[in-house]
């Protein structure tokens, strides 16, 4: 950047419980270029095949219910299985980035994956998956 005048800034914002988005942009002064970028995050309870779907008729191993009315009505699913996505804009470069993560056991497994497209070159989709093998 040659030393010059750089300004940024960010801010990243939670909606509702669920639902959070955001944006950043950046001035480079030796250029006069002005960079920008979005960005949007959505949780959801990850359906198991074990029940309804929606993520509360899981059991874990002490027979519990891992969902509970706070889950269902939109609230914390930290002690639960759940998945987000993400999704980033960038038009100054023409990129948009989507991101996709599900975890199957808490603190066990998680899968994921991630698209990067890219109009004027090409794209990009990855596929990833995170095992914790230990006892």
């Amino acid at each position: 950047m040659g030393g010059g005048i750089v300004a940024g800034m960010n801010y990243y914002q939670g909606v509702t419980e669920r639902l959070a988005v955001g944006g950043e942009g950046m001035y480079v002064a030796a250029n006069g270029s002005l960079m920008n970028s979005y960005t949007v995050k959505y949780e959801m309870p990850a359906p198991s095949g074990n029940g309804s779907g929606d993520g509360t008729d899981d059991k874990d191993q002490k027979g519990d219910a891992i969902g509970d009315a706070a889950a269902t009505a939109g609230g914390d699913l930290s002690g639960s299985p759940s998945s987000w996505f993400l999704a980033q804009l960038n038009p100054a470069q023409g990129m948009l980035n989507l991101y996709y993560k599900r975890v199957v056991t808490p603190n066990r497994v998680t899968l994921g994956a991630e698209m990067m497209v890219v109009p004027t070159l090409e794209s990009q989709l990855t596929f990833g998956a995170e095992f914790k093998l230990q006892r």
